[in-house]
């Protein structure tokens, strides 16, 4: 009995270590495509379409890799220098952020560049000023 709590606590620990540094680092490994959250670390700012028109994004700190998610929908994404980020179906980016070091936090897809800002987005569940 008492070995059996000590490998499942073992375990657990395993688990939490590997899903907390696999959302936490941005650039360190590659974050994952929906269904997993992810939250990556950098300056919130706009980007712009050929257009002129603006959207959200964040710089992260260091390029970052997205890999996976459902049923490999998804292709694997390399070296990522800015994510485009939405809120609902919004792209505007709340005044209050731009230009501050935040941490965002949500699903990453990847979608058609001419429906969305870029290939690689974040749906945003929250924003906060980075740690």
């Amino acid at each position: 009995m008492k070995i059996t709590l000590t490998l499942a606590g073992i375990a657990m620990s395993v688990a939490f270590a590997t899903s907390a540094s696999a959302v936490a680092a941005s650039g360190d490994q590659c974050l994952k495509f929906d269904p997993a959250k992810a939250t990556i670390l950098g300056k919130a700012s706009l980007g712009h379409f050929p257009s002129g028109h603006t959207f959200a994004e964040v710089v992260p700190d260091k390029p970052v890799c997205i890999t996976g998610g459902a049923a490999n929908q998804y292709r694997d994404a390399q070296g990522l220098t800015a994510i485009a980020l939405y809120f609902g179906n919004n792209s505007v980016l709340p005044k209050k952020w731009l230009g501050k070091h935040v941490a965002v936090t949500g699903l990453l897809q990847q979608g058609d560049p001419v429906e969305v800002a870029t290939p690689n987005f974040m749906h945003v569940d929250s924003i906060a000023p980075a740690p």
